[in-house]
């Protein structure tokens, strides 16, 4: 092997090599027609992933899908609250004996919408946790 082409494919493997460790970039959480949003409560302080929700393009109608992780915490009945919904959002539904929330996005319009995530501990000391208040863009 020629001694440039030793050195190129060196610089190639090391270049990839880079790649590899770059950090991935977080999914979005939005597939045709349904988004989700993994909830997650550690001592009662409530974090989601993706903290803003991305709807994408194309407009039209989909369901965004709020699941709780591990266990003691449920949503309250008003677990997720949508401030100033603009008429975007509907049919909100708890489900999954508390372990999931649901609102339709009609999708029609770009906007911002804060919400509010509500969540209470249950087992042996049950408590309301504080809320922690994330978006929703719809592109």
């Amino acid at each position: 092997m020629s001694k440039k082409l030793w050195i190129c494919n060196t610089l190639v493997s090391i270049g990839l090599l880079g790649c590899e460790s770059m950090p991935k970039a977080l999914a979005v959480g939005c597939t045709p027609g349904i988004c989700k949003v993994e909830v997650t409560v550690v001592d009662c302080v409530v974090s989601v992933q993706p903290d803003k929700l991305s709807v994408p393009l194309p407009r039209g109608a989909k369901n965004i899908h709020w699941d709780i992780v591990g266990s003691d915490y449920v949503f309250a009945a008003n677990g997720i609250v949508i401030e100033r919904p603009d008429g975007e959002f509907d049919a909100a539904e708890l489900s999954n004996a508390g372990k999931k929330f649901k609102w339709h996005d009609k999708h029609t319009k770009k906007g911002d919408y804060k919400y509010s995530i509500n969540v209470m501990k249950t087992g042996v000391n049950p408590r309301v946790c504080p809320t922690h208040d994330p978006f929703i863009s719809n592109d």
